[in-house]
């Protein structure tokens, strides 16, 4: 599955001419939230091993405590002179504690078990990353084929309404009846609509596409080139 999915990429982008499938790929990875969501998931998950095999390890403590103390002497030399003899001494301890603990076998239990949240959170991260290939690819291409119909329903709307424009001008001659001028206005109208409708359809996509990659102001390569390369390799593709 990743083999192939890689190579549908590589392959659609070496057929477009400025690897905007490619580039938009990459912007996926970047700003993807199911994507990014993810890879949180697999580096949480990540530093449960840690912390399990932390409790396994012996545990150090250092501690240290001084005081300085100072003793006075009264002598004969103090009722003569008015001076009290003294002496100053420090006291310091130093304590250093390991604790190794025993045997547990729920800490043992609770490794095994982190070790096999990883690897699933690994599967579930490439497995992801097969899936954004799939999803960016089929969103490009969803923009892509919208914008074709948009291009194709203003060039119908376009036609029609010359075709509007020649039966007002032939009815105005008395060539046609007022009927056919109703027939070429609702045509006209309908297309209108289909134009309306495939510039919604180019909003949707777009706003599909922004979802997995974040804004982008590029133009992507025409649906055109891609169709054909399509059409040239789905023998290698499938």
């Amino acid at each position: 599955m990743k083999k192939t999915s890689i190579s549908v990429l590589l392959l659609f982008s070496s057929a477009l001419s400025a690897q905007n499938l490619l580039k938009t790929y990459d912007l996926a990875v970047q700003n993807d939230p199911v994507l990014s969501q993810s890879l949180a998931n697999k580096m949480a998950v990540g530093q449960t091993k840690d912390q399990s095999i932390a409790r396994l390890l012996p545990t150090i403590n250092a501690g240290y405590s001084g005081s300085q103390n100072w003793q006075y002497q009264k002598s004969k030399f103090q009722t003569e002179f008015g001076q009290t003899p003294s002496n100053k001494f420090w006291d310091n301890q130093f304590s250093i504690n390991l604790v190794q603990p025993v045997f547990h076998w729920d800490m043992w239990v609770q490794l095994s078990q982190s070790e096999k949240q990883i690897a699933q959170a690994d599967a579930s991260y490439l497995a992801e990353q097969q899936n954004l290939i799939l999803r960016t690819t089929s969103v490009y291409f969803d923009v892509l084929a919208a914008q074709d119909d948009l291009t194709f329903s203003m060039s119908q709307m376009k036609t029609i309404a010359r075709q509007l424009e020649q039966a007002q001008q032939r009815f105005e001659v008395g060539l046609i009846a007022i009927t056919d001028v109703y027939e070429a206005q609702a045509g006209y109208d309908q297309s209108r609509s289909d134009v309306i409708a495939a510039e919604n359809n180019v909003a949707n996509a777009k706003e599909a596409l922004r979802v997995i990659i974040g804004p982008y102001s590029s133009e992507l390569n025409i649906l055109g080139e891609a169709r054909r390369y399509l059409y040239q390799n789905q023998s290698r593709i499938i």
